[in-house]
């Protein structure tokens, strides 16, 4: 039984949160927290186009391409180049690329 929970409370610690920090008619911002130091990652998406840039790779791709379904990627920029800030970085460079 502590097995079941202590996964379960591990589960929530590595969901990704995301969260709407700015919204105007013109551009959206969204912050996702990810991997195991809930390291941010941005998409900022023009509201007329679609377009989207993100920035920062940290992990866990697969939720920021769930991000970027919604919109169409242009460009994905890394401030710097930390493990906890590239480890989706190919995977997302494959995807922009296409």
């Amino acid at each position: 039984m502590l097995h079941n929970e202590t996964h379960g409370k591990l589960d929530r610690l590595l969901e990704a949160k995301m969260a709407t920090i700015a919204r105007n008619n013109k551009i959206q911002i969204d912050r996702l927290e990810l991997g195991p130091f809930s390291t941010n990652a941005y998409v900022l998406t023009c509201r007329k186009t679609g377009d989207s840039v993100v920035i920062g790779a940290p992990s866990e791709a697969g939720k920021i391409l769930e991000e970027l379904e919604k919109t169409h990627p242009q460009y994905t920029l890394i401030t710097h180049n930390h493990f906890d800030h590239v480890g989706a970085l190919s995977q997302l460079r494959n995807i922009v690329l296409s």
